[in-house]
């Protein structure tokens, strides 16, 4: 399968999205760059949109990238997308999406696992039922992104590989990845 060599991966949050363009970068030979990288500096700072953006732009004009992620209002699909090869779209049940996220999420605060420059995630951030519960977000936002889009790729820019469950992510990995350079 030639997903080309720009991939955008977007879902939800806890669909499994770093996890999948890892798989991804690594079997065609390309960076992987995650948004959440490129947002958040020590201490959970989020970077200026303007920033961030930049760094995008620089990304895209480099021949061969997986980038995940979403960060719709700061301007990324409007850079990413006409140059996209493929884009793969993690569409998960709420149920799994929950399950996945509570297990990560969890097993992060638990182990203190450092993610981007350094941050790790707090109780507060494990339990609270606010915007900074990354759990909390998944919930709230997963009805929200599906229709977004199915909005945004009824007429899509470029290929689009919908996966709706682990069995189509599992297959869709081991063809993306068996078949690549």
């Amino acid at each position: 399968m030639d997903l080309g060599r720009r991939i955008h991966v977007v879902g939800t949050s806890g669909s499994g999205k770093t996890t999948i363009a890892r798989a991804l970068a690594e079997g065609i030979g390309v960076p992987h760059v995650e948004l959440d990288a490129l947002h958040f500096r020590e201490n959970w700072v989020e970077r200026p949109d303007a920033d961030m953006l930049a760094d995008v732009v620089a990304v895209a004009a480099e021949p061969g990238w997986v980038v995940d992620g979403n960060y719709g209002r700061v301007g990324v699909r409007e850079v990413l997308w006409p140059l996209a090869d493929t884009i793969v779209w993690l569409d998960l049940p709420r149920s799994i999406v929950m399950r996945q996220m509570i297990a990560r999420t969890v097993r992060r605060w638990w182990s203190q696992e450092p993610l981007w420059h350094g941050n790790r995630e707090s109780l507060r951030m494990v339990l609270s039922f606010s915007d900074r519960s990354i759990i909390w977000w998944a919930w709230s936002t997963h009805a929200p992104n599906r229709i977004n889009y199915e909005r945004l790729l009824a007429e899509p820019p470029c290929r689009v590989v919908r996966l709706r469950s682990h069995r189509d992510v599992r297959d869709f990995l081991e063809r993306a990845t068996s078949e690549a350079p």
